[in-house]
């Protein structure tokens, strides 16, 4: 089994977020689906993928840490990873991210949550319902967005995005003290060119 420490924290800080958003966590959602909880750490300056955390064939393994497979990015999710990949006899979900993130802790919980958001839609797992301020705070994310980040994030995922945000703020989960800095922090700032903090909408402008 891949076990590191980086992937063990990264494991318990992810589960933990999750069950925040969904009162599950990440592994138990996995486990579930009978798919291995996967943590996948990028190298930036090496240009490498390493498997941090999962118990997984050592053919898997080559092919989660091809080089020829390299792109910089700062944190991805894929249930499924090994359909999308052509692994045979080796489900599993897998959790992306950058080094450079990887001793940051709870700061790092909206990162977490937006490819929680990612996951949720992706396995149509139950979550907590989306409300008003969720669907307004929605389009101001989409709205942020140039095209060809707009082409791979949609409605449905903004919405359980700022969903999230909304219940981890209401809830003191995170140090962010309102949905807006959530948000800025669950979004690099490279992918929303067009964004205008001031247009989102926190739970008391509704009553809540």
């Amino acid at each position: 089994m891949a076990t590191t420490k980086t992937g063990k924290n990264l494991l318990g800080l992810l589960d933990k977020t999750a069950k925040d958003i969904v009162g599950q966590s990440f592994s138990s959602i996995a486990s579930d689906r009978g798919h291995t909880p996967v943590v996948l750490t990028v190298n930036s300056k090496k240009k490498s993928f390493a498997v941090a955390e999962g118990d997984l064939k050592e053919s898997s393994v080559k092919v989660l840490t091809d080089p020829a497979k390299f792109q910089e990015t700062d944190a991805g999710m894929r249930a499924s990873a090994d359909q999308a990949l052509k692994i045979a006899d080796d489900p599993m979900d897998v959790f992306l991210l950058n080094q450079e993130h990887a001793k940051k802790g709870d700061a790092l919980k909206p990162l977490m949550a937006h490819e929680i958001a990612h996951y949720i839609e992706q396995t149509g797992i139950d979550h907590t319902a989306v409300d008003e301020v969720d669907q307004q705070n929605a389009e101001v994310v989409l709205n942020g967005f140039d095209d060809k980040v707009r082409s791979i994030h949609t409605r449905k995922w903004a919405e359980l995005l700022c969903m999230a945000a909304r219940r981890m703020v209401k809830q003191r989960k995170v140090s962010h003290k309102s949905v807006r800095a959530f948000l800025e922090a669950a979004i690099p700032k490279y992918d929303r060119p067009h964004w205008d903090g001031s247009r989102s909408k926190s739970c008391s402008d509704f009553g809540f």
